[in-house]
């Protein structure tokens, strides 16, 4: 589990099996919604599931993760920094 911050707050639930990450995540500005995504080393890259789109792109190091992320809608994206810590 991971608690984090973009433009609202975050909780992300997951499993990783190798470099393939499964889960949830609730977003305080959208509910829960289903996730995937993948690890190589300390990059890591994982996305919603669903009508809503948002992607999110970093590095880990420890028990903390940071970077960027994109919500694509069909009005047009819009991004920003994100970080997240080990809960």
């Amino acid at each position: 589990q991971y608690s984090g911050a973009f433009t609202g707050t975050f909780t992300l639930h997951w499993r990783q099996h190798g470099t393939r990450l499964h889960g949830m995540i609730n977003l305080s500005t959208g509910g829960t919604m289903p996730l995937n995504g993948v690890v190589h080393g300390n990059v890591i890259r994982f996305g919603t599931v669903g009508s809503t789109a948002i992607t999110y792109s970093g590095t880990v190091s420890g028990g903390s993760m940071s970077g960027t992320y994109k919500v694509h809608s069909p009005n047009g994206s819009s991004g920003g920094p994100w970080s997240a810590n080990r809960a």
